[in-house]
C-alpha cells in the first residue's frame, strides 16, 4: 500500500475528490469566498441576474450590503460602457465556455 504522509494515497486522492466537488457547487464557493477581502466573487444565472456576491464585489461596487447587488444585472450597477464588456465576457463564457481568469 502507497502512503502519502501516513494516508493511504487511495484514501488521499477520494479526500482530494470529495473537497473539489464540494467546491463545484454554488453553496461551498459561496463560503469559501464570502469573506475573502481581496477576491471579488459572484455567481449570476444564464439570464445575468446576480444570485450571490461577496463582501469584497460590495466594497468594489461602493455599496453597503450584497444583497444591494442580488437580482441585479450588469446593467443595473456599472456605468454603460463596463457594463457592456462585462456583458460580452458573460456571453463568451456561456456561448463557448471560455473562462475568463483574472478580470471582474
Amino acid at each position: 500500500m502507497v502512503f502519502d504522509q501516513g494516508v493511504p494515497i487511495k484514501k488521499m486522492t477520494a479526500l482530494r475528490e470529495a473537497f473539489f466537488n464540494d467546491l463545484a457547487t454554488p453553496m461551498m464557493a459561496e463560503r469559501l469566498f464570502a469573506e475573502v477581502p481581496d477576491i471579488v466573487f459572484c455567481i449570476k444565472n444564464v439570464e445575468g441576474v446576480y444570485l450571490s456576491a461577496n463582501r469584497a464585489f460590495a466594497t468594489r461596487l461602493g455599496v453597503k450590503s450584497v444583497d444591494y447587488i442580488l437580482g441585479k444585472k450588469v446593467e443595473d450597477l456599472f456605468p454603460p460602457q463596463l457594463a457592456e464588456m462585462y456583458q460580452e465576457q458573460d456571453d463568451l463564457v456561456l456561448e463557448k465556455g471560455q473562462e475568463i481568469p483574472y478580470r471582474l
